[in-house]
C-alpha cells in the first residue's frame, strides 16, 4: 500500500470529483481512502543541524518500510552505480537521499516515520513512454500520473511506500527514466 502526494501537495480534490459517477453518485472508495490517508502529516527528519547516518535513517523509518527502503537503495546503487547524496531539502521535506549523475537526478528518497516517499520526475520523453507501458503499472501509479501536473521540467511523481509491495512499480519507472549501467560479463 502506498499513499500518493502530487508535486508536494495532496491529491487534488478535482481528482476525487473525476471519480464520482454522476448518474449513480457513487465514489471511488479506494481513492477516497487514499486521500484520507494523505491528510495525515508525515513525520520527516527535519533537524537541519543533524545530518543523519544511514543507520539512523533506517531506524527512523522502521518496520516493513525499512526493508522497502533498503531494497530501493540497493536497486538504484547496483543498477546505476550511483552513490547516495544526503542533502537537506528544506524545512517541509527534511533530509533526503538523492541519486544523480552529471547534474541530472534519477530519484530522491525522503525518509519518514513508518515509510518513505520516492520522487521521480518524468520529462516529456518519459511521459510519452509511460503512456505506452501504463498497463504494466498498478492502477494507483496510473492515477498518480494522470493527476500529476505537467511542469516545464516534467511530471513530479511523489510515491509513498509503506511496504515492499510497491517496489516493482518504482523499478519500472526508474528503468524507463534511465537505462541501467552495463555490467561486465
Amino acid at each position: 500500500m502506498f499513499v500518493i502526494s502530487v508535486a508536494g501537495s495532496l491529491y487534488p480534490k478535482d481528482a476525487l470529483r473525476k471519480n464520482i459517477n454522476s448518474e449513480e453518485r457513487t465514489v471511488d472508495t479506494e481513492m477516497v481512502e487514499e486521500y484520507q490517508n494523505m491528510q495525515q502529516d508525515f513525520v520527516r527528519m527535519t533537524d537541519k543541524t543533524q545530518k543523519p547516518s544511514e543507520e539512523e535513517i533506517a531506524s527512523f523509518i522502521g518496520g516493513l518500510a525499512k526493508e522497502a527502503w533498503q531494497e530501493t537503495k540497493r536497486f538504484v546503487e547496483d543498477s546505476y552505480g550511483l552513490e547516495p547524496e544526503t542533502i537537506f531539502y528544506g524545512e517541509k521535506y527534511g533530509w533526503t537521499i538523492r541519486y544523480r549523475k552529471s547534474g541530472k537526478t534519477l530519484c530522491s528518497l525522503f525518509p519518514e516515520k513508518g515509510g518513505f516517499t520516492v520522487l521521480i520526475v518524468l520529462g516529456r520523453k518519459e511521459s510519452d513512454q509511460f503512456v505506452s507501458m501504463r498497463d504494466e503499472l498498478s492502477s494507483k501509479i496510473q492515477k498518480l500520473f494522470e493527476n500529476a501536473k505537467q511542469y516545464h521540467d516534467g511530471r513530479w511523481l511523489w510515491i509513498r511506500l509503506l511496504t515492499r509491495s510497491d517496489i516493482d512499480d518504482i523499478k519500472k519507472l526508474l528503468l524507463m527514466k534511465r537505462k541501467p549501467k552495463k555490467t561486465k560479463s
